[in-house]
This record gives C-alpha cells, sequence and structure tokens, in this order.
C-alpha cells in the first residue's frame, strides 16, 4: 500500500507546484496590465491560466489519501489569486489619480496661504487681518488686527475701527477706518485735527494733544499765548522758536502781556513802561507811550500834541513847575517875566512890583502882570524903556 501511495504524492506535488508557478505569474501579469491568455504550459505539463485545474477542481488520479481534497484546497488558493491582482491594480489606479483640490481652491486656509481658486496670498501684512476668513485676509478677533493699519477691532471680519482709541497715533476713526483724515465727529488719536488732517500738535499755528481742533497759538483768544508747549498755548515770547504775541499783546520780559500803560507797545512787538517814560506815562493807540494831558507828563514837562516837553504856554501848563516865557521851569525865582508862578494860567509873573525888583525887563509890575517899564526910571542904570520893557 505505501508503495502505490508514493507515486499518488509525487503528483500531487507536482500539481501543487506547477499551480503555485501558475498563481505568481498571474499576480505579475495583472500587475503589469497584460492578458494571461498567452500563458505556455509549464516545462513539467503544468497547466496554463486557461487550464481546468485553474479554474475548476482538478482531477484526481483516484489515489486513496484524499488527494481529491488536497486538489481542492490547491484550488482555493489559485482562485484567491486573480483577486488579489485585481486589488492591487485598483489601489494602483487610485494613487495615480489627479489630487483633488480643497475647498478653498487649492491654497492653504491658512495666514501665509490664502485664497479661492490658486490665487493664493499671504496675510501676514494684510490691512483688512491677519487671519484667513472664508479664504479672504480678514479677522476672527483683534489679535489678527494687532498691526493693522485699518484699526485694531476687529468688525465684521474686517479690522477697522470704532473710535481713536482703536487707531494708530496720529490718526482718527473716519467711517470705521483708521486714517490722516479727521473732523466732523471725527477724533485724531493724540495730536489734533488741522482742519481735516491730523497732525502732531505740536506747531504753533497748530497746536494740541486732546485729538480734537488744533488751536492757532497767538491769535483768538490765544493771542496772549503764542508759543505751543506739550499740545497747549503759553504766553512765553522773545526766544527762539517762540510765537509772536497776537492782537493786544507785547512782549514784556519774555512774557505776552496786555498792552497798557506799564505795558506799552504795538502788538507783537516789544512792550515799554511808560510809567518811567519821559515821553508820557499813557500807552497811546499807536503803542507808543504819550500824555493827553499835562498830568501825564513827569514833573516840569508839558504835553505838547501828545508827547511830553518841556515847552509851553498860556495854554500848554506845565506839570508842576511854572512856565517862564516859553520853557517848563521848576521855580520863578530867577524869571524876568516876575518871581510869582501866577495859578492862571499858571505862569511867571508879578502879583506886585516886589516880584520884578530883580527883573531885567523893569521894575514895574504891569497890567498883564508880567514886569516891564513905564519910564526910564523902571529900568536899571544903564537902559532906557521902550515899548515897556528895559533894553541896554
Amino acid at each position: 500500500m505505501l508503495d502505490n501511495a508514493a507515486p499518488s504524492l509525487h503528483s500531487r506535488a507536482v500539481r501543487v507546484r506547477s499551480r503555485v508557478v501558475v498563481f505568481v505569474g498571474a499576480v505579475l501579469m495583472a500587475g503589469c496590465g497584460l492578458s494571461t491568455g498567452g500563458l505556455e504550459t509549464s516545462d513539467d505539463g503544468g497547466a496554463s491560466l486557461n487550464d481546468a485545474t485553474v479554474d475548476g477542481p482538478a482531477a484526481d488520479d483516484g489515489s486513496a489519501d484524499g488527494g481529491g481534497d488536497g486538489a481542492t484546497s490547491g484550488d482555493a488558493t489559485v482562485d484567491a489569486a486573480p483577486d488579489a491582482a485585481s486589488h492591487d491594480a485598483a489601489s494602483d489606479a487610485h494613487d495615480a489619480s489627479p489630487v483633488e483640490a480643497g475647498p478653498d481652491g487649492g491654497c492653504g486656509g491658512t495666514t501665509t496661504s490664502c485664497g479661492t481658486g490658486g490665487s493664493c496670498v499671504n496675510c501676514t501684512n494684510a490691512a483688512q487681518g491677519t487671519a484667513c476668513v472664508a479664504g479672504k485676509c480678514g479677522c476672527a478677533g483683534p489679535a489678527d488686527c494687532a498691526t493693522s493699519a485699518q484699526g485694531k477691532k476687529c468688525v465684521g471680519g474686517q479690522c477697522g475701527c470704532g473710535g481713536p482709541a482703536d487707531c494708530p497715533v496720529g490718526q482718527a476713526c473716519s467711517n470705521g477706518v483708521c486714517g490722516t483724515t479727521c473732523g466732523a465727529g471725527a477724533d485724531c488719536n493724540g495730536g489734533c485735527c488741522n482742519g481735516t488732517t491730523c497732525v502732531a500738535g505740536g506747531d504753533n499755528a497748530a497746536c494740541g494733544n486732546d485729538g480734537k481742533a488744533c488751536k492757532g497759538c497767538g491769535t483768538g483768544m490765544f493771542a496772549g499765548s503764542p508759543t505751543c508747549a506739550s499740545g497747549s498755548c503759553t504766553n512765553a515770547c522773545g526766544s527762539g522758536g517762540d510765537g509772536t504775541c497776537g492782537t493786544g499783546f507785547c512782549c514784556n520780559g519774555g512774557s505776552c502781556a496786555t498792552v497798557g500803560n506799564s505795558a506799552c507797545g504795538p502788538s507783537g512787538g516789544t512792550c515799554t513802561n511808560c510809567s518811567t517814560s519821559t515821553s508820557g506815562h499813557v500807552c497811546q493807540a499807536n503803542g507808543t507811550c504819550g500824555c493827553n494831558m499835562s498830568s501825564d507828563c513827569p514833573s516840569g514837562m508839558a504835553c505838547n500834541g501828545g508827547t511830553c516837553t518841556t515847552s509851553c504856554s498860556g495854554t500848554v501848563h506845565c506839570n508842576g513847575g511854572c512856565c517862564d516865557g516859553n520853557t517848563c521851569v521848576s521855580t520863578c525865582a530867577q524869571s524876568n517875566a516876575g518871581t510869582q508862578c501866577l495859578s492862571i494860567p499858571q505862569t511867571c509873573g508879578c502879583a506886585s512890583p516886589n516880584d520884578c525888583q530883580q527883573s531885567s525887563y523893569g521894575h514895574a509890575c504891569l497890567l498883564n502882570a508880567t514886569c516891564g517899564c513905564f519910564g526910564p526910571n523902571d529900568c536899571p542904570m544903564g537902559s532906557s524903556c521902550n515899548n515897556f520893557r528895559c533894553s541896554p
């Protein structure tokens, strides 16, 4: 019995080996897309892929060891081969297909790759925001607007502003976007609004630091404060960089002062203290010291045409002293008109001949209250009386 079994085992081993060879060949050709119809019969008599051995149960040699079952097991092994080959071919076909575009058209949907239809942009420095929102540069929160020129506030997915604090220094929030345009309720963030433009606010002509309308130092209500310092108009004047005092003010020792008697000068000019001026103690409309009457002049001077001088007359009186002829004097003791200072018209003269004893005009007190002569006896020795006045 063992002798009969040996040939049977050998025959079955040959068939199994043949089927293994056919299986490996089928797998290789399926991977290469080749037909299995042209496979030749193996050298050891194995069937081709078209052989019934591959497609169906193998014909048993009639041995008594259950070889038929073995053939069936072999068939199962071979039948699985086409399925494996088919799976590998399908995998290869899938790997070779084009990459499917993402929802944003191929862009990454990130800060550095944002867009649609393959038009990708970098949102790192985008004014709309540094985030990629729905395929566009924008914002999801304030953090995405920290460096945006449009504003630090995220409004509707775009960077913008709700007020000056959301904008860079020197800009205003106008129509929800930051810019240098200001006015009409749009205040600047720092500095001031010069007409319709935000400026630093350190200029004398455009001064301010509250973001509102600039102040014109030295003009209007700030006429006495011509110099801008830290956003405020100050009264400093006379030094480099200082403004010029405005209308009604002059520079008095480094500070603008209201034009008046103690600080007199043309608007914007240098002040003079009229209280010590020999021209007069009153500041005139032209910004010079002068007088309106004799009392506006220093003692011993008279007011002539708005200016104090020593000239006087019967109608132009001296401030103190007396008018001797046409000159103001402090006393009439040496006056030829008389040693008395007459209250009317405040000139030197005489009330009696006693006031004329030292006068070269004559020793008589004439009717006009001045010393003179009526004849030679009223004159000093060696003089004669001519027209009521003694002469050599």
